[in-house]
């Protein structure tokens, strides 16, 4: 789960908990144009993790990480124009391969996506079991 919030300073706070974030310029850049879009001023970004323990552990100290901010924007831009190439591909042939697979996805599995385990999905092949 996330929980993103603009701090006193105009620094976007994203909080993760779960696993430790990896991969998280294109998407604080994307929080970054869409808060400035609406008027916001942000002037940082940056990542708070805090680690899930069981209850009868000590809870660890949350890692916080900044973000550059003109890294993260320049990110957000490239895989925006990467998406919307890839939809004018699967529009213009109907071919699913247009879209690059992400097996690190929350959406690649079985619950969510439909051809997870089959011979279409180019993520996880299905086996010949």
């Amino acid at each position: 789960d996330d929980l993103v919030v603009i701090d006193e300073l105009h620094r976007i706070r994203d909080t993760k908990t779960g696993s430790p974030p990896r991969g998280m310029l294109p998407q604080a850049g994307t929080y970054s144009a869409l808060a400035k879009s609406h008027g916001f001023r942000v002037e940082g970004l940056g990542v708070d993790y805090i680690p899930r323990v069981p209850l009868r552990e000590a809870q660890p100290s949350t890692i916080s990480r900044a973000l550059p901010q003109d890294v993260a924007e320049r990110a957000s831009e490239t895989a925006i124009q990467v998406a919307v190439r890839s939809l004018d591909e699967f529009r213009r042939t109907g071919e699913i391969d247009a879209f690059a697979p992400n097996p690190s996805s929350g959406l690649c599995g079985p619950l969510y996506c439909p051809a997870f385990g089959t011979a279409t999905c180019r993520a996880h092949w299905a086996s010949d079991d």
